[in-house]
């Protein structure tokens, strides 16, 4: 049987029911039992379960405030929208007197916003992680153009030293030619000295100088293709090392986005982690 005191306490509990709502900065129910009923409801502006005063405790079982007073301990959980049709966090304090629990005092504290807050948050992770896999896949991508236009410059490297290689072919080839073309003309003139006996020797001579003029020619002709392919390989080896330098230079900008992705998401990891409640 309750003692006066512990009526006195519960009524006092009671009436302060309103002011007890306002330190809450959502809307909140609240209710008050004894260890036999409900003896106390104060709705919210929105949020009202409709608990009739008078209710027996033991039409609660379950809940955080028949367990709050059988086992005289704080309890609290959170729940989604599927209960009473809206998120809410239910808090339920024992009310102990002189080491005996005497009744229990319970607040429904609507959850909509910490609930959405912790959804977004969950999107946003889930956003920023597909954003970070993407930024990685380019990043990744890059690395290998980068690693492509190396092996095209030493590619572009070794066809010049092939070209120049070539070159000093052509050169030596010239100077055979010039050799030859003298050679012929000073067979031509011995062959001019020996008249009638010299024509055969002069006919050799002039096809040695044709022969001579001919490779002048051709080497001349591919030397100046030379020039022209080692201009280009050149100049393609320049383009080569200008965008492998801006690839790098974007290479790093993807890095810094990742960077800054993965402080979003683990933000938003921690925004999430911290809406959520456990139950105790």
């Amino acid at each position: 049987m309750k003692t006066q005191e512990a009526a006195s306490l519960l009524e006092s509990l009671i009436k302060a029911m309103p002011f007890y709502q306002k330190t809450y900065t959502e809307d909140t129910c609240i209710i008050i039992a004894d260890t036999e009923k409900v003896i106390g409801y104060f709705p919210g502006k929105d949020i009202d379960v409709k608990i009739p005063v008078g209710a027996p405790i033991e039409k609660f079982i379950g809940t955080v405030s028949y367990n709050a007073l059988v086992t005289g301990t704080l309890i609290q959980e959170e729940r989604g929208s599927e209960v009473v049709g809206f998120p809410y966090i239910s808090t339920a304090n024992p009310i102990i007197l002189d080491g005996q629990v005497i009744g229990v005092i319970s607040s429904i504290v609507l959850n909509s916003k910490m609930d959405l807050l912790r959804s977004s948050s969950e999107g946003l992770s889930a956003s920023v992680e597909e954003m970070t896999a993407t930024t990685q896949a380019i990043s990744a991508a890059f690395n290998n153009v980068i690693h492509q236009m190396d092996s095209l410059s030493e590619s572009s490297q070794v066809v010049n030293n092939d070209i120049q290689s070539i070159q000093k072919i052509i050169s030596f080839v010239q100077e055979i030619s010039k050799n030859s073309n003298v050679l012929g003309l000073n067979a031509a003139i011995e062959g001019a000295r020996a008249g009638e006996h010299g024509k055969g020797f002069m006919v050799v001579a002039t096809e040695i100088r044709k022969m001579a003029n001919n490779s002048k020619e051709a080497a001349m002709t591919i030397g100046q293709q030379l020039i022209d392919m080692e201009a280009a390989v050149t100049k393609m080896n320049q383009m080569v090392i200008a965008i492998k330098n801006e690839m790098n230079q974007q290479g790093g900008t993807l890095q810094d986005l990742n960077s800054a992705f993965e402080h979003i998401a683990a933000t938003a990891d921690d925004l999430a982690s911290s809406c959520a409640l456990k139950v105790t």
